[in-house]
């Protein structure tokens, strides 16, 4: 249960965070009348967002891992309720750009407490990864909306900063109360083995994330910073429609975390989904950038909403972490969620077994059929992806075929003692 109220805590911080990334753009007119500067001098106070997330990125996941997730989640909290209470009221354009530096501070302060939290409270750490990416999705959805009534009613903009900085204190206080799980202390724990090949394929890993992250995170944030104004000036769509363009991204975007988190817990490789969603997104965006429609324009967000932003970059996440060192704890809790997958697909296995049985007894079939299980045994040979495990895989498929073959002749024994009693 206080595992359950914790997870809560953090996600509720990703609506948050989703409101954080796109507010600043949502109320663009509203700050440059305030500001009475042109848009071009919001758009230089919106860019510092970028500049705060990549100067704290590296340097937080490292002191996170030296002073626990929980500082690090109350400092993204901190960090982006004083952005928004100093956003709603600050006239200063130098003191504007130091929330926005501080506002993405915020978000690599979450990030850095709140995945290493879900690994280490162990589970499906790939589905609470694309979970937190479906509130941030909730958080991009409704501010859009919210803003475009607050524009409709003239209501003041900055009630839109105050009301996120509210649900922050709030949850401040729930998140407070609950218990984080113990530090990762895989580094610090010896294994007997050279830790320099983990380390250089850690770096790698690294490396390659920080590269794939950057530029996923670059084209959501370009995205969802401009496509209101793309489309009322080169598109020449509406505002309402320009507000819903960005709407029907964040539909997407909880459609697709909706379908990956299926799709993860239905055991789909991580890899597969990275190759398709991605390419998809290309696509997406493509048409967004070059085609006038207004209805194809609204099909594309929804697009690109679903492969660019439905968790995709949250499945990169864990892929990596799933080939870094961890605790014999994690390791033990992917081996429980595989090992339900299989229970799963063997349920389903003798599900087809009883079939097939009741068939061989309606043609007055053995329940052995010697080729049939060879040919199985060289699919699984075929199949294998290392070769090392190969053998190993025919034997516990040489398991199953024994038991499924003496399931099939308790079935049959059982049907013919029903008949004798009938007759």
């Amino acid at each position: 249960m206080r595992q359950h109220q914790l997870s809560i805590s953090l996600y509720l911080n990703y609506f948050i965070h989703g409101i954080g990334l796109i507010i600043l753009t949502q109320n663009m007119q509203a700050l440059s009348q305030h500001w009475q500067t042109p848009l071009a001098t919001v758009s230089y106070v919106i860019s510092g967002i970028g500049i705060g997330r990549l100067l704290a990125y590296f340097i937080l996941g490292n002191l996170s891992d030296r002073f626990g997730r929980k500082v690090f989640v109350n400092l993204g909290m901190a960090c982006y309720f004083t952005f928004f209470v100093g956003m709603a009221l600050v006239t200063n354009i130098q003191l504007a750009y130091g929330l926005a530096i501080l506002a993405g501070i915020a978000n690599s302060a979450l990030d850095a407490g709140t995945y290493t939290t879900f690994i280490e409270m162990g589970g499906r750490q790939g589905s609470a990864n694309v979970l937190l990416k479906a509130f941030m999705s909730a958080g991009e959805f409704l501010l859009p909306l919210l803003v475009a009534n607050f524009e409709a009613q003239r209501i003041w903009y900055g009630w839109s900063f105050i009301l996120a900085a509210a649900i922050l204190v709030v949850n401040s206080i729930l998140l407070n109360r609950q218990q984080f799980p113990l530090k990762n202390q895989a580094a610090q724990a010896g294994t007997g083995v050279s830790q320099q090949p983990l380390k250089n394929r850690r770096w790698l890993a690294t490396v390659g994330l920080a590269g794939y992250g950057y530029t996923s995170m670059a084209l959501m944030i370009l995205y969802t910073q401009w496509v209101s104004l793309f489309a009322t000036t080169t598109l020449h769509f509406s505002s309402v429609l320009a507000h819903w363009l960005l709407s029907l991204y964040s539909i997407g975007s909880i459609t697709g975390v909706i379908v990956i988190f299926w799709l993860l817990r239905r055991g789909v490789a991580e890899t597969k989904l990275l190759l398709a969603m991605n390419g998809g997104s290309l696509l997406a965006l493509a048409v967004i950038c070059y085609s006038p429609a207004a209805g194809l324009s609204m099909l594309a967000a929804f697009g690109f909403g679903f492969t660019a932003a439905g968790g995709v970059m949250q499945v990169g996440l864990a892929v990596w972490a799933l080939h870094v060192p961890t605790t014999l704890s994690q390791e033990r809790q992917r081996i429980n969620h595989i090992d339900q997958q299989i229970v799963r697909l063997l349920n389903q296995r003798f599900e087809t077994v009883t079939a097939i049985g009741e068939l061989k007894q309606q043609q007055q079939l053995p329940v052995l059929d010697q080729q049939r299980e060879q040919r199985v045994l060289q699919q699984v040979a075929v199949k294998s992806t290392q070769t090392a495990h190969t053998p190993y895989l025919q034997a516990i498929y040489q398991a199953i075929m024994h038991n499924s073959r003496a399931y099939q002749t308790d079935l049959h024994t059982n049907l013919h003692k029903e008949d004798i009693d009938h007759d």
